[in-house]
């Protein structure tokens, strides 16, 4: 698929979908290629987890009907109250219920107060603005769908909040806001320490999602990967040498960008790539030349190491090589 041109400005619009809607079956047996609502639970950990704990933690609304709230018996009825009884019934565990709003359910769900925020975030009007105003300034607007692992900043998600794109639900947030790329969830996740195990990308979900948005009339539409160095092995076995201790970093294969680079990836975010070749290099000239104390020298050997890297990576990573002619 031909690729678009590197962007030159970019705002991001953070859409962090923690919705489990209506579609949810089989949440027993999750499975990150069925497509459905089950995938969002994509870490099979946090299911034993609830089962280990016998009761499901669920965030519901308890004053909006007809989704949830409390009736005049004092009991909490409604959709989501409907769905969530199912889900606990499934998992054969017993339920306990957290009452939220508009502007607390997404915290809550962070910082790990519930399993599962049953509630649906529109593409609001006001959303919407924000990539009117960045089109009306001829600026390109990218968006992000799904949730990512790792820390990124002051933002930390942990695996078992993960959650990955749904093709269909990218398809309606693309028409919806009029965004010029997207950033979907597939598997890498932001820092040093991206897989435990084998590394893994979804692929299969990449190519669904690229399907359905040309299906939809958006050809070649830009796809984006957030969380996406290959943590180079050479940048931290030097940053272990002179004194680091970054043990068990692992990144996103290179083989594996290349692939994502062939298809419908036109942009693949790789920070932590710089940031290890920067502290790399520093970490080498303090522990070569204790007694250098002038920023320009360290630095000077940080950026050249950087720039090494960025140019290998154009040329033997994302094949880029001259896209911008």
């Amino acid at each position: 698929m031909k690729k678009r041109n590197i962007f030159s400005w970019i705002v991001g619009i953070l859409a962090i979908i923690t919705v489990i809607v209506s579609a949810y079956f089989g949440l027993t047996e999750p499975n990150l290629n069925s497509g459905t609502s089950a995938s969002r639970w994509s870490n099979q950990n946090s299911v034993s987890q609830i089962k280990r704990r016998g009761y499901l933690r669920v965030a519901v609304f308890g004053d909006l009907p007809p989704y949830g709230w409390v009736n005049s018996s004092g009991k909490r009825v409604g959709y989501d109250v409907y769905l969530a009884h199912r889900m606990a019934n499934d998992l054969s565990v017993k339920i306990r219920f957290i009452q939220v709003n508009a502007n607390n359910r997404v915290d809550t769900l962070n910082s790990n107060k519930a399993d599962i925020v049953l509630a649906n975030f529109t593409v609001t009007p006001e959303r919407k603005e924000v990539v009117d105003f960045a089109h009306s300034h001829g600026v390109v607007v990218e968006a992000e769908l799904g949730k990512l692992a790792g820390v990124e900043d002051d933002v930390k998600v942990d695996a078992a909040n993960a959650t990955y794109t749904d093709p269909d639900q990218a398809v309606d947030f693309v028409k919806r806001t009029g965004v010029d790329s997207l950033a979907i969830a597939i598997g890498t996740s932001h820092g040093a320490y991206k897989f435990a195990g084998e590394a893994k990308l979804d692929f299969d979900r990449l190519d669904t999602i690229t399907e359905k948005l040309e299906a939809a009339g958006f050809h070649n539409f830009p796809i984006v990967l957030h969380g996406a160095s290959a943590v180079d092995e050479s940048s931290v076995e030097t940053c272990n040498k002179y004194g680091g201790k970054i043990a068990g970093a692992k990144g996103v294969p290179n083989e594996m960008l290349r692939k994502a680079a062939s298809k419908a990836v036109c942009k693949i975010n790789m920070d932590t790539d710089l940031r290890l070749a920067m502290t790399a290099a520093i970490r080498k000239s303090f522990g070569e030349k204790p007694e250098a104390f002038d920023p320009r020298g360290y630095c000077g050997d940080a950026r050249k190491l950087i720039q090494e890297l960025v140019e290998m990576k154009i040329k033997d990573v994302l094949s880029s090589t001259d896209s911008m002619k």
